[in-house]
């Protein structure tokens, strides 16, 4: 069989009012189906891992790096190209195997980036298709039980989220893709009427001793999730998320150090946050509520409400709200991703 999907879209207030082509077809790929298992070629999406949210072990595609909200379904994900094996053990048991030899690096417009107070320049630019040192590779084994199911995770693999080359005689800054090592695991079971899984991952980057400024240091994370059906049918989850980043050490204020940290997401050496969300559904399932809620043990609370009408079975009109009760504050490498978000969008599903 063949699978093919594309999206595109129309923005009135974005510079890039219309995606990339190369972002418009999203999957494109050739499924075969042998005695044993599967084979998959071509560009699609790999979603491993059992949380729904920030899964350690959700590594393999880029990611689109200017997203407004947490849950920005629009381009939030890139598809990659390479092949999927799939071979299954017995009806227990399955090993899965994945080879992308191009990986893509995260997305981000192009052009400079000043960081005036350290007289630098990130110069930013488009990189669709990783080629050098790029081959990656990810090995899963799944075991499907009645108590409980479990996984466990091997990458090898190039990091979509780039790493900086600093150029002292120029003052410019350019950006490198670091090689990981991921192994990680996932187990779910359920207690009652609650569902509980347990993530945990183990990140060995090309810094695990934390002496190179522009590489991001190793780390450990895991990620506990619950879910259970509420009063009205209301599905209710929430995510504990902590990370432990290996030989941190504090940089000096307004540094490029302390810029660089900011940017990679470790500002610290340990990073704990909490991510809630209900939804239910009204009117024969035409209207959709939702609430997003984050904290991140600061008083910058993060609160996103939705709300989704379907009109009929092609046509929905979507509309949200991001709103962080703290003061945005801009990292020196980053540009103004942060602040509050309003949108109305229209969806037209083929």
């Amino acid at each position: 069989s063949i699978t093919l999907s594309g999206e595109f879209y129309y923005d009135f207030f974005n510079g890039e009012s219309i995606p990339q082509l190369s972002n418009i077809l999203r999957e494109c790929y050739l499924s075969i189906y042998p005695d044993w298992g599967d084979i998959k070629i071509g560009q699609k999406f790999t979603n491993k891992g059992k949380v729904d949210v920030f899964s350690p072990l959700n590594i393999f595609n880029a990611s689109y790096r200017e997203l407004l909200s947490l849950d920005e379904p629009y381009q939030g994900k890139l598809p990659e190209l390479g092949v999927e094996v799939n071979y299954f053990i017995n009806d227990e048991n399955s090993l899965e195997l994945v080879y992308i030899p191009f990986p893509r690096s995260d997305y981000q417009s192009s052009g400079e980036l000043d960081v005036n107070d350290l007289n630098l320049t990130l110069l930013k630019t488009t990189d669709s298709y990783l080629t050098s040192h790029s081959n990656s590779f990810f090995i899963t084994y799944n075991k499907y039980g009645y108590l409980f199911d479990a996984q466990v995770t091997y990458g090898n693999y190039i990091d979509g989220n780039y790493n900086y080359n600093i150029n002292t005689n120029n003052s410019g800054i350019s950006k490198i893709f670091n090689r990981v090592q991921t192994l990680g695991a996932a187990i779910s079971t359920s207690f009652n009427s609650v569902s509980v899984v347990e993530e945990v991952a183990f990140n060995l980057t090309e810094d695990f001793y934390g002496d190179k400024i522009g590489i991001k240091n190793s780390d450990f994370t895991m990620n506990t999730q619950f879910t259970k059906s509420l009063l009205g049918n209301t599905y209710s989850q929430i995510n504990i998320i902590y990370q432990h980043v290996f030989n941190y050490s504090k940089a000096e204020s307004n540094s490029i150090q302390e810029a660089i940290y900011d940017i990679q997401l470790q500002p610290t050496d340990n990073i704990v946050f909490i991510i809630g969300h209900l939804h239910n559904s009204f009117l024969r399932e035409k209207l959709y509520a939702a609430l997003n809620l984050g904290f991140f043990f600061s008083t910058n609370i993060y609160v996103a409400p939705r709300l989704n009408y379907k009109i009929n079975d092609n046509l929905t009109l979507e509309s949200g709200l991001d709103i962080y009760t703290g003061k945005y504050i801009p990292k020196l490498l980053e540009e103004d991703l942060g602040g509050d978000n309003f949108f109305v969008r229209m969806k037209y599903e083929l």
